[in-house]
């Protein structure tokens, strides 16, 4: 279990490296996504346990190109970045608006079944996926 200041800590890492987003993955399908990337993979791997979610850590090289150095990304889906911003909610300054949003749109990922997604369900993440864009 984390202390506070570990949380806060790691909320006001999110908060200047980090990005929510809602993009269309396979079949066509909302997904929300929670990404941390940064050129030191260690505090990533630190993260990653700490928060006890998950998360995978992928390579987003820049080495070589005009002097950068490498970058690693550490990026959560779904129902595990749900669980990522559930815990950094408190902490939260920059992105916190954008957090409660993605929550919301986490919310309405539900088994439906047979029947499939309810119409009224499909326009709210779209709108949610909006809202997130502005925010």
């Amino acid at each position: 279990m984390l202390q506070a200041h570990e949380l806060a800590y790691i909320a006001g890492f999110f908060d200047g490296e980090g990005s929510i987003v809602i993009t269309t993955g396979k079949g066509g399908r909302l997904v929300m996504n929670v990404v941390i990337v940064q050129t030191d993979r260690d505090i990533l791997e630190w993260i990653r346990a700490s928060l006890g979610c998950g998360g995978g850590i992928y390579s987003r090289s820049r080495a070589g190109s005009l002097g950068k150095k490498e970058a690693f990304a550490l990026q959560w889906c779904g129902l595990s970045a749900k669980n990522v911003l559930l815990q950094l909610l408190p902490y939260l300054r920059v992105k916190k608006g954008k957090a409660e949003i993605a929550i919301s749109f986490q919310d309405t990922m539900k088994r439906r079944g047979v029947d499939g997604t309810p119409t009224n369900v499909l326009v709210m993440r779209e709108l949610l996926k909006d809202e997130l864009k502005r925010a």
